[in-house]
C-alpha cells in the first residue's frame, strides 16, 4: 500500500526547515568567503561571495514571509536558488575561460626548491619529478581545473535548480497550509 502523501502542514515545516538551513549556511559560509576574500585583495571572489550571501538573505527574507503567512515567500525562496544559480554558474564559466596555471604552478615550484634546498638537496622541477614536461604539466593543470569547474557547475545547476524546483513545486500545497493556520 502506497504512502499517502504528507500534510500541507508538514510540507510547510519542511520547506520551513530547509531554507532556515540553506539560508543560514549560505550567509554564513558565502559571506565569511566573501570577507576572506576581500581581505585578500581578490575584488571577484568578495563580490561572488557577496551575492551568494545575498542570495542566502532573500531565502531567509522568504521564509519570514511564510512566517507571516504570506504566499509571496515561496517566490522568494525559488528567486534566492535562481540567483544563487545565477552567480556561481557565471563565476564557473568566467574562470573556466580565464583560468591560468603558471602564477599557482610558479608558487608550488618556489615553495618545492626551497624546501629541497633546505634538505641540502639541487632543486628539481616538478615536472620533473614527476616524468612529465613543463608543456605536459600546464596543460594537466588546465584541464583538472577544467575539470573542478565543470563539476561544480553541474552540482549547482543540480542542486540549486532542484531546490528552486521543490520550492515552486510545493507552493500550492504550502498555500493550502497557510489557509489553514
Amino acid at each position: 500500500m502506497p504512502k499517502p502523501p504528507p500534510l500541507p502542514a508538514a510540507v510547510l515545516a519542511r520547506v520551513m526547515r530547509i531554507s532556515v538551513i540553506d539560508g543560514r549556511v549560505l550567509v554564513i559560509l558565502a559571506g565569511g568567503f566573501g570577507l576572506a576574500s576581500l581581505f585578500m585583495a581578490d575584488w571577484l571572489g568578495a563580490l561572488v561571495g557577496g551575492l551568494a550571501a545575498g542570495a542566502g538573505m532573500i531565502e531567509l527574507h522568504g521564509r519570514r514571509q511564510l512566517r507571516a503567512g504570506e504566499i509571496i515567500g515561496v517566490n522568494w525562496l525559488v528567486r534566492s536558488q535562481i540567483v544563487l544559480l545565477t552567480v556561481i554558474v557565471a563565476y564557473v564559466v568566467y574562470r573556466f575561460f580565464t583560468y591560468d596555471p603558471l602564477p599557482s604552478l610558479e608558487q608550488i615550484e618556489q615553495a618545492l626548491a626551497s624546501a629541497q634546498r633546505a634538505q641540502g638537496m639541487d632543486p628539481t622541477p616538478l615536472a620533473e619529478m614527476i616524468g612529465m614536461t613543463h608543456e605536459q604539466l600546464l596543460t594537466l593543470a588546465k584541464k583538472s581545473a577544467h575539470s573542478v569547474y565543470l563539476t561544480v557547475g553541474a552540482a549547482t545547476v543540480l542542486c540549486q535548480g532542484g531546490l528552486a524546483y521543490y520550492y515552486h513545486r510545493k507552493g500550492p500545497i504550502i498555500a493550502r497550509a497557510l489557509c489553514k493556520s
